[in-house]
């Protein structure tokens, strides 16, 4: 059943390409386009697949609100350099109009949102900041780029000793 508390690493697992490659096909419905990159390729997340879904899905919601209905969406996802192959760094990058540097410092703070008149809550980020650092993992906004850009950092799941 549903648990309460906070998943630990370890206790959940996730593919990230299939659950990356589920997240495109759906908005490809939609009309928006996500190009997916995984490197190297059996990677996995210590977070499980519904948590990974909600994270990326909230990021190209995003996207599509604030970069109009054809913004495209770029999501690579590489082992971090210079972790003992412990991290995985995910980008996610769009072409929309990105974000103010006025409004930059403001896009985690819970209710902040410029999209209030079309249904933004303003607590995106902030949930998908919350749960990343539940799990282990970051997120950081990049500025100076031509859309929004996020980095995400989610610790991997491969290595993980059994519990066993």
């Amino acid at each position: 059943g549903a648990r309460a508390d906070v998943a630990r690493p370890g206790d959940a697992v996730a593919e990230l390409r299939p659950i990356l490659e589920g997240i495109k096909e759906r908005y490809a419905r939609t009309g928006t386009q996500v190009v997916v990159s995984v490197e190297p390729e059996g990677g996995a997340v210590a977070m499980s697949g519904e948590i990974l879904e909600e994270i990326v899905t909230n990021l190209v919601d995003n996207a599509r609100q604030h970069g109009g209905g054809n913004a495209s969406v770029r999501i690579d996802a590489r082992r971090a350099t210079g972790s003992n192959r412990s991290l995985w760094e995910v980008a996610v990058e769009d072409d929309g109009r990105g974000v103010s540097p006025a409004n930059a410092p403001r896009i985690f703070t819970p209710f902040f949102t410029t999209a209030r008149d079309r249904g933004g809550s303003g607590l995106g980020l902030a949930i998908v900041r919350s749960l990343l650092e539940a799990h282990g993992g970051s997120i950081a906004y990049l500025p100076g780029r031509r859309g929004a850009a996020f980095r995400l950092i989610i610790p991997d799941g491969t290595h993980f000793p059994s519990s066993a």
